[in-house]
């Protein structure tokens, strides 16, 4: 189970029962360190993305500059320009379009600082926290946290796939023949009879 070191200490500090413990550990921890290597592989992917992009598109200028300057070898300046070309637009494609890696950077940034401000809250008995419910508002909170994310990840992958759908190249002719059925409510109610 991924540790996250910078809470070890508190725990013991704050005064909580062996069952609160336990919770914090497997639950609150566990998510943390889960968000935190989420974060880690959006961030490492948003930089390699917006870096091709950027020096991509530098490169594109830097090429056509040489292209239009007489340079011997053009076809190889052309080649060059269509594989800077094409790592660009597929850079583009994943970091906005296809799998929107920007936001999933910016919901995992968002997600884990909430995370791990509430726990620093609660640690620290502030706001909402310094009441004799602490806990069972910080779990709240954290669980309410962890549906929120959890809804927009789903919405993510909800826009990819529609995206994806919207933007394909086959796309089939509509069928006139094909009508969807309606099962009538005998039916539905038998088979629900027969579920129970």
């Amino acid at each position: 189970m991924f540790r996250v070191k910078e809470f070890d200490d508190a725990i013991a500090a704050a005064g909580m029962t062996d069952s609160q413990c336990i919770w914090f550990r497997e639950r609150y921890l566990t998510m943390l360190g889960r968000l935190s290597i989420a974060y880690a592989w959006t961030r490492w992917w948003f930089w390699i993305f917006t870096t091709t992009i950027t020096i991509g598109s530098v490169s594109l200028v830097m090429l056509t500059s040489l292209g239009s300057a007489g340079f011997d070898n053009g076809w190889v300046i052309s080649m060059v320009s269509i594989i800077v070309s094409f790592a660009v637009a597929l850079a583009n494609k994943f970091l906005y379009a296809g799998n929107n890696i920007q936001k999933k950077y910016i919901n995992d940034r968002q997600t884990l600082e909430k995370v791990r401000a509430e726990g620093w809250k609660f640690i620290g008995k502030v706001g909402k926290y310094a009441r004799d419910d602490a806990f069972q508002r910080f779990v709240c909170r954290i669980e309410t946290i962890r549906a929120s994310y959890v809804s927009e990840n789903i919405a993510i992958a909800n826009s990819q796939i529609a995206g994806s759908a919207n933007n394909s190249i086959v796309h089939a002719p509509p069928d006139a023949s094909l009508e969807l059925v309606q099962p009538s409510r005998a039916t539905d109610d038998a088979h629900q009879d027969s579920i129970v």
